[in-house]
């Protein structure tokens, strides 16, 4: 081992402070370097606010780069978009700086010209929409949870009947409930339906069923009842989920969860029963599964929502692939969490639900030959947790308020008087909105519950 003075090392110290200090000094002076980095804030960390305060940075230091400014002046357009109506000004006042003060940039000014364009046209319909819009009661009381769907012709909502367990569905007309299946009491069996989707022609509804054997598969019934037909079953799999039917009524969609960390994506042929998988998924046990997958009416492509681990941000974006599962587009790319909710029945929109203005709104996209023509809108704000039945044919979305949304919370009183000394807390926070019936072990360390 060499010996090194005091001096020397107290130098060599210095000097590499002095080097980092020049190196950083270097890297803030560098505007490709500085991009790059509010281009990491923007789209890795999905720190919107933060990559434009950065953009901000770069344009007042490198006025006179203007390649540099006209790219840091789009993207602060691009971050107000994704950050909601709430920014819609904002996003539309930047867009706008690009065509008057970079008018050389020809690439940037086109693509600001042309998200200019989107937001407009965006804006006309939601005008439009807003003043179509006619929100009523369909139903209320028990079996009206959202779990279900509303047949094509808008007549019949599907549901489980929980006395029983049964698959039934629901005359909107006449207000009466009547079961397709048979299972007896709860005592008599466990088995219950769950998830259902009806078939184009409205004449058989496909859903899973949680069978003797303590598993799922997926049948199908006819409206007239009768015996169901089981199109898949196969204990290895711990859940099936029924998601759609091809547009002719021949093939259904489902995904196949195993260990839930890998689904896969299949059709299912109605006559045979033969399974051809579309696609598989790998994801994070309990988080970012692929779900929401919906045919558009022409059945040319599938709507889906899949979550992604980049950065912090691990809420699930919205998708569109093609029908035979080759090819796939992004389509809608925001930090908030969204969640597909169905094609409106002439296919050029796809109905989502989004969090990005601070509350559970619906928000609708313009889609073309599997691609978006225009940005994101709100088309009804504030409307909370829902379950999803889906359009009917002309064109009625129904769904169900506060559905699934059942959790664990945790409180501390004082137990002479009942006063609450510490407010409710939620105290899980995985599969939010599906846990209950809490129960503390005796020596107070251990928390018990179902995760539905």
């Amino acid at each position: 081992m060499k010996k090194i003075s005091i001096k020397k090392v107290i130098f060599i110290i210095f000097l590499g402070i002095s080097l980092s200090i020049v190196g950083l000094s270097q890297k803030t002076d560098d505007p490709g370097v500085m991009l790059r980095s509010a281009i990491e804030k923007q789209e890795v960390d999905g720190d919107l606010q933060g990559a434009i305060d950065l953009y901000q940075q770069i344009i007042k230091k490198f006025s006179g780069n203007q390649a540099i400014a006209a790219q840091a002046q789009l993207r602060i357009g691009i971050c107000h978009e994704k950050l909601g109506q709430k920014n819609i000004k904002q996003a539309l006042a930047a867009f706008q700086k690009v065509v008057d003060n970079y008018p050389m940039q020809s690439e940037e000014v086109r693509a600001a010209k042309k998200k200019l364009s989107g937001i407009v046209k965006a804006r006309a319909i939601l005008a439009e929409v807003q003043q179509d819009l006619n929100f009523r009661k369909a139903w209320s009381g028990q079996g009206a949870t959202g779990i279900g769907a509303v047949s094509p012709d808008g007549k019949l909502i599907s549901f489980t009947d929980w006395d029983t367990g049964d698959l039934a569905v629901h005359d909107l007309e006449s207000g009466t409930n009547r079961r397709l299946t048979d299972k007896g009491s709860w005592i008599e069996s466990p088995e219950f339906s769950f998830f259902s989707k009806w078939s184009p022609d409205g004449k058989q509804i496909l859903y899973n069923w949680y069978n003797r054997e303590e598993f799922y598969e997926l049948r199908t019934i006819g409206l007239d009842g009768g015996e169901p037909s089981v199109l898949f079953r196969d204990k290895d799999y711990e859940y099936v989920q029924p998601c759609d039917w091809t547009p002719d009524g021949r093939f259904i969609l489902a995904s196949f969860f195993k260990e839930f960390s890998t689904i896969r994506l299949a059709t299912i042929s109605v006559a045979d029963k033969t399974i051809k998988i579309l696609r598989e998924f790998h994801s994070e046990y309990g988080f970012n599964s692929p779900w929401g997958f919906e045919y558009s009416p022409d059945g040319r492509y599938i709507a889906f929502e899949f979550g992604t681990s980049i950065g912090s941000n691990r809420n699930p974006d919205i998708f569109v692939m093609d029908s035979d599962g080759k090819r796939e587009v992004k389509i809608v790319d925001h930090p908030a969490p969204d969640s597909v909710l169905d094609w409106t029945p002439d296919g050029k929109n796809i109905l989502f639900l989004s969090e990005r203005t601070g509350s559970k709104s619906f928000w609708s996209i313009s889609v073309k030959d599997g691609k978006k023509t225009g940005p994101p809108y709100v088309v009804k704000q504030g409307v909370g947790d829902i379950g999803a039945l889906g359009f009917s044919l002309d064109g009625d979305f129904f769904y169900s308020p506060s559905a699934g949304t059942v959790d664990v919370y945790e409180a501390q009183i004082d137990q002479e008087s009942g006063k609450v000394l510490m407010p409710p807390k939620k105290k899980v926070v995985f599969y939010e909105g599906y846990n209950r019936s809490p129960a503390y072990s005796k020596d107070g360390r251990y928390l018990a519950y179902a995760s539905n």
